[in-house]
């Protein structure tokens, strides 16, 4: 492939708002960076997420059951850094590999499935985590 140029910076900021409480309103945001090498792209992303109406689910519910995992579930925070590495297998398919720390979920979840539970249960939450992947994308 011949692209005009090797360096590659994507970025992308995204805010959500819903009328209802049930869902959160939500601020993300990430920045890449690769390099081209051939038919490779090695390259680094942080990315980050939060919602930022997490008083407005306090009482939605007059079951404060539900009230808590509703919010349990709706409120989050996360900062996302991850390494990885894209190879071209042609023109519409490419196969990717990344590792991606996960931190600073302040008093959420995260949005970890593993957290909504500890936090329901009234138990101690991951303070981080570290996610590997391995993808296959294709354009058709």
């Amino acid at each position: 492939m011949k692209y005009d140029s090797d360096f590659v910076f994507v970025s992308e900021v995204t805010k959500i708002t819903v009328d209802t409480g049930l869902l959160a309103d939500t601020i993300s945001g990430y920045v890449t960076l690769g390099y081209r090498l051939g038919d490779f792209m090695p390259y680094i992303n942080y990315a980050r997420t939060e919602s930022t109406d997490d008083d407005d689910r306090k009482s939605i519910n007059a079951n404060p059951l539900v009230n808590a995992a509703i919010q349990a579930y709706s409120d989050r925070q996360r900062n996302a850094y991850s390494l990885g590495l894209k190879y071209n297998l042609n023109s519409f398919v490419a196969i990717k590999a990344d590792v991606t720390y996960l931190d600073d979920f302040g008093d959420t979840t995260g949005g970890l499935n593993g957290n909504l539970a500890q936090k329901l249960s009234g138990g101690t939450l991951e303070e981080n985590d570290t996610v590997y992947s391995i993808a296959l994308n294709a354009i058709f």
